[in-house]
């Protein structure tokens, strides 16, 4: 089988290929659903144009396609969500689904750990535009789970000057902004993996001084980075690269990186309350969970 999966968050859209043990990801995409619907109160009629456009642009032969939306997507009534599972069905042959924050979490981590042999605890951080998720994990299970309510969005708003080319507020002030509104693990962890957030992207393209991840194997996870060099770095990410040198990476969708400050104070934040001495930043999705349930034939709702 192959299957279209399509991850509709806060800011940007992901569309992926399924089949058999191969995930592809096509493209990802900027649709700002959380930043309209707290302007306008609801979900914009060209945002859904957009992601439906999105859809057609996909291969059309595909046997099915989903939409996961997180995020924003939570807060609709039962009544608009079943109204969104028409108009996607109709539209765009679409099945429409919404995942609980919990859900994202556990699908996430699913597909982060499954490859680990690692006897430690391990970390793993899902970063979003509207909401972020943090699990501890230890021999393949999660052992606590720390959901907030709270992203890069909301980070945003209280340092706009974040998205400027270079940016004159400290790593610091936004870290501490953070850890005062983030839940978090009572536990720590050895590492922690960055997940949700095209993480990769940044730190090869911005030249982060990452090294072959030599604490296990694991294809979707060959990088690493100390987190005393990961601080450090981020310095120099806030006030020494201008975005307009890292938008050529992202052709189709420049605006990416406007956020991608934001992502760093919480790398930082959370790094620091779980003591890790290691970063292992990623492209994981939640599409690598949702892969492995449709292979066994799982429920994923």
């Amino acid at each position: 089988m192959r299957v279209g999966i399509i991850e509709a968050g806060s800011t940007n859209t992901k569309c992926y290929i399924v089949e058999a043990d191969i995930i592809s990801e096509i493209f990802f995409r900027n649709i700002n659903f959380k930043a309209n619907y707290k302007t306008n109160g609801r979900i914009l009629e060209a945002d859904l144009s957009s992601l439906v456009l999105l859809i057609k642009s996909m291969p059309n032969d595909l046997d099915s396609i989903h939409i996961y939306g997180t995020s924003i997507f939570r807060e609709l009534s039962h009544e608009i969500v079943e109204r969104l599972k028409i108009y996607f069905m109709n539209e765009a042959n679409a099945h429409f689904h919404v995942v609980t924050q919990a859900a994202e979490n556990e699908l996430t981590v699913l597909g982060s750990i499954s490859c680990i042999d690692y006897s430690s605890n391990i970390g793993v951080m899902i970063g979003g535009g509207g909401s972020t998720e943090i699990s501890i994990c230890n021999n393949k299970k999660i052992i606590e789970q720390a959901n907030t309510n709270f992203g890069v969005l909301d980070v945003l708003q209280e340092f706009p000057q974040l998205a400027n080319d270079i940016t004159d507020v400290s790593v610091e002030s936004v870290k501490k902004f953070i850890v005062q509104r983030l839940s978090v693990p009572i536990n720590k962890a050895d590492i922690l993996i960055l997940t949700g957030g095209g993480f990769l992207i940044r730190y090869i393209n911005a030249r982060y001084p990452i090294i072959s991840n030599t604490l296990y194997h694991c294809n979707e996870q060959q990088y690493m980075i100390s987190r005393d060099a990961n601080t450090e770095y981020d310095e120099k990410y806030y006030h020494n690269i201008s975005y307009a040198s890292l938008r050529k990476f992202t052709p189709d969708n420049p605006s990416w990186w406007d956020g991608t400050r934001a992502m760093c104070g919480f790398v930082n934040a959370v790094s620091e309350v779980l003591d890790v001495a290691y970063i292992i930043p990623t492209d994981l999705t939640m599409v690598q969970g949702i892969a492995f349930k449709i292979r066994n034939y799982e429920h994923i709702d």
